[in-house]
């Protein structure tokens, strides 16, 4: 057998019921962790590099920014996600867990590192 934590089950059983199937909350960032690690750890913070936003998704809708890659190949960091909510994202499987917490429809509040400023947006989920 198997165990499936009850908040778990509180947020995904009433989904399916309604619906079908469970549509997982999402921000519509492209991230990666060794390019995230690779940054954050130069600027001294812990984070997830967003890379790319994708449009029309709640990043995009809330003003979340991607990194850029320059002509002669430099990068420029785009938003670094520190948290969301009362939780630190560390790396993908943080924001990934943090994001698991709401649903779509939800707005949350998330912490940023943006060209060394911290800053709150609030981000309605899709």
């Amino acid at each position: 057998g198997f165990a499936v934590p009850v908040d778990r089950v509180n947020r995904v059983v009433p989904q399916l019921i309604a619906h079908g199937r469970y549509q997982r909350p999402e921000l519509g960032v492209v991230v990666d962790d060794r390019m995230s690690r690779l940054v954050t750890e130069r600027l001294g913070v812990d984070g997830v590099l967003v890379l790319r936003v994708e449009p029309g998704s709640a990043a995009a809708e809330a003003g979340i920014r991607g990194s850029r890659v320059l002509a002669e190949g430099n990068l420029v960091p785009g938003d670094i996600i520190l948290g969301i909510g009362d939780r630190e994202t560390r790396d993908a499987a943080e924001l990934r867990a943090a994001l698991e917490r709401y649903r779509v429809g939800d707005e949350v509040r998330l912490r940023l590192l943006r060209e060394g400023r911290l800053i709150e947006l609030p981000v309605l989920l899709q």
